[in-house]
C-alpha cells in the first residue's frame, strides 16, 4: 500500500535534446506530490537556482509547515568550489526565512571516508545554518569504487527522520527515502459560537418560563427522575429560543502599549495615595505624589508614542494604520473612509478636509512630526497628486489647496491665523500648484514623442 503521504523528488542526470545541429545533455530534478498534499512552490528559493551548477526545486507543505528542497549539480565541468558558493546562498535564504526544511539531492560530493577540502567546506556551510547529514551509507558502487553522493539535509529534530537507500535498477545511483514524523498543523479556529445575555433577552427568557404551568407539566409524570428530566428539558428548550447561539468571527489579539512595568507603577502610585490620606497635611508626602504623578505621565505618554510609532512606521498600509491609532484613542473600532471621489463630488472638499485633517490632528498627539508627516503623504498628499494635471484647472481646485494647507497646520499643530508657508518648505512638501505643475512636466516627458518638438522647416522670425 502506498504510504499515507507522499513527496517523491526526481532527478534526472541526463536528458538528450535533439536540434538542427547540436545535441545538448542536461540534467536537472523536479518533486511529486500527492494530491492530497497541500502545497505550494517557493519563488524565494527556486529564483536562487543556476541551471548546471546549483538547480533548485522547492515547494511548502502547508499541512505540515515544512518545506522541501530538492539541489542538483551537474557533473559536467562545475567545480566544487563553484557550486558550493551557490548552495550557501540558497541555505543563507533558508536561515534568513526561518524555514523547517529538508534538503536532498545529488551533490556528487563523496562525504564517506573523504577528507578532501570541499567535503570540509560543506560540512562548515552545514554547520553554520544548523543543518546535518542523514546520509552516511554510499548511494553509488562500482567495481572500483564506493562513494555517497546523493544526500539528505535538515534542521528538523533528532529522529523525526528516518532513511533508509532504496534499489532502483534505473540507475547507477540509489534512492534515497526519507520518512518524515512530522505531524499535521491544527486548524485555527476563526469564529466561534455565542449567546447574548442582554436585557432584552433576560427579559424574554423570565416571562418564557412564568408562562408554563409546572403544576400541569410535573402531574404527567410519577417518577422524581422524570419530572427532574422534563424540568431540564423545558429550561433547555427556552434557553435555545430565547438565546440563540450566533457566529462570531474572532478577531486577533491586539497588542497593548501599556507595558507591566507601567501597571506597576500605577499599582504603587494607587498604594502611596491612599496612604497620603492619612496625613493630608504632610507636605513630604503631597511632594512625593507630585513627583511621581509626573514621572506617571512622562513614562505613559513616551511609551504610548513609541508604540504608536512602530505601528505606524512597520505597516505597509500607513493609511490604515494611522486610522487605527486614532480609532484605538476614541475608544472605536470603524475606520473612516477617505476616498480621491470626496474632492470631486463635494465641489468644497469637506468631507475629504474633516476626515483627513481630523486623523492627523488626532495622530499628532500620540505620535512624533515625523510619522504625522508619512501619515500625511500617505493621505493627503497621494490622493492630491491623482490626477491633478486634470482637475487642477478646475474653479474649486482652491478649496482643495485651502485643505492642503489646513492639513498642514495640524502636523506641525499652529492656530488656523498663523501662516503655514515656511512650515511646507521645513516638511518637504510640495503646494498643490507645485504638484500640478510637476505632474504636468512629467506627463509631457514621459509621452514626449507624442508632441510636435521638431518640424520639418526651420522657424523664420
Amino acid at each position: 500500500m502506498p504510504p499515507k503521504y507522499t513527496v517523491v523528488e526526481l532527478q534526472v542526470t541526463k536528458i538528450r535534446s535533439a536540434t538542427q545541429k547540436q545535441q545538448i545533455e542536461r540534467g536537472g530534478s523536479c518533486i511529486y506530490v500527492a494530491d492530497r498534499l497541500k502545497c505550494v512552490g517557493n519563488t524565494d528559493l527556486t529564483s536562487l537556482s543556476v541551471e548546471k551548477v546549483c538547480e533548485v526545486s522547492a515547494i511548502d507543505l502547508l499541512d505540515f509547515n515544512m518545506t522541501v528542497i530538492c539541489i542538483y549539480r551537474s557533473n559536467d565541468k562545475v567545480s566544487d568550489k563553484e557550486f558550493l558558493g551557490k548552495f550557501e546562498i540558497v541555505v543563507d535564504k533558508i536561515s534568513d526565512l526561518d524555514l523547517n526544511c529538508v534538503i536532498v539531492g545529488d551533490f556528487n560530493i563523496n562525504v564517506v571516508g573523504n577528507l578532501y577540502s570541499s567535503n570540509k567546506k560543506l560540512t562548515d556551510v552545514l554547520s553554520a545554518h544548523n543543518l546535518w547529514n542523514l546520509v552516511d551509507f554510499p548511494t553509488r558502487t562500482t567495481v572500483s569504487s564506493c562513494t555517497s553522493l546523493d544526500h539528505l539535509y535538515t534542521n528538523l529534530a533528532n529522529g523525526a527522520i528516518s532513511v533508509a537507500p532504496v534499489e532502483t535498477n534505473i540507475s547507477d545511483h540509489l534512492a534515497v527515502r526519507g520518512v518524515f514524523l512530522c505531524p499535521r498543523l491544527q486548524p485555527t479556529v476563526k469564529f466561534a459560537y455565542i449567546r447574548k445575555f442582554n436585557n432584552a433577552n433576560n427579559a424574554n427568557f423570565v416571562r418564557s418560563l412564568d408562562s408554563i404551568d409546572w403544576h400541569e407539566l410535573l402531574s404527567k409524570y410519577s417518577r422524581t427522575t422524570d419530572k427532574f428530566t422534563s424540568i431540564i428539558n423545558v429550561i433547555k428548550n427556552k434557553i435555545d429560543i430565547c438565546y440563540p447561539l450566533k457566529k462570531v468571527y474572532r478577531n486577533k489579539p491586539e497588542l497593548s502599549w501599556v507595558t507591566q512595568d507601567i501597571k506597576d507603577y500605577k499599582l504603587l502610585l494607587f498604594e502611596i495615595t491612599n496612604i497620603s490620606k492619612l496625613e493630608p497635611n504632610n507636605e513630604s508626602f503631597e511632594l512625593l505624589l507630585a513627583d511621581m504623578n509626573y514621572y506617571y505621565d512622562f513614562i505613559i505618554n513616551g511609551t504610548k508614542q513609541d508604540y504608536y510609532t512602530n505601528s505606524i512606521k512597520t505597516n505597509l498600509n500607513t493609511t490604515k494604520a494611522m486610522w487605527n491609532v486614532v480609532n484605538r484613542e476614541r475608544g472605536k473600532h470603524n475606520t473612516p473612509r477617505l476616498d480621491f471621489t470626496d474632492v470631486v463630488i463635494n465641489s468644497d472638499g469637506s468631507k475629504f478636509a474633516r476626515s483627513a485633517c481630523y486623523a492627523l490632528s488626532r495622530v499628532g498627539r500620540v505620535v512624533s512630526v515625523d510619522v504625522v508627516r508619512a501619515c500625511y503623504f500617505a493621505t493627503v498628499h497621494s490622493l492630491l497628486q491623482y490626477g491633478t494635471e486634470l482637475w487642477s484647472r478646475a474653479a474649486d481646485w482652491e478649496r482643495a489647496f485651502r485643505m492642503q494647507k489646513r492639513a498642514v497646520r495640524a502636523i506641525v499643530r499652529i492656530r488656523s491665523d498663523e501662516t503655514v508657508r515656511p512650515h511646507f518648505k521645513e516638511l518637504g512638501i510640495l503646494t498643490l500648484p507645485c504638484i500640478a505643475i510637476s505632474q504636468v512636466a512629467l506627463y509631457v516627458r514621459k509621452n514626449l514623442s507624442s508632441y510636435a518638438t521638431h518640424g520639418d522647416f526651420a522657424h523664420q522670425t
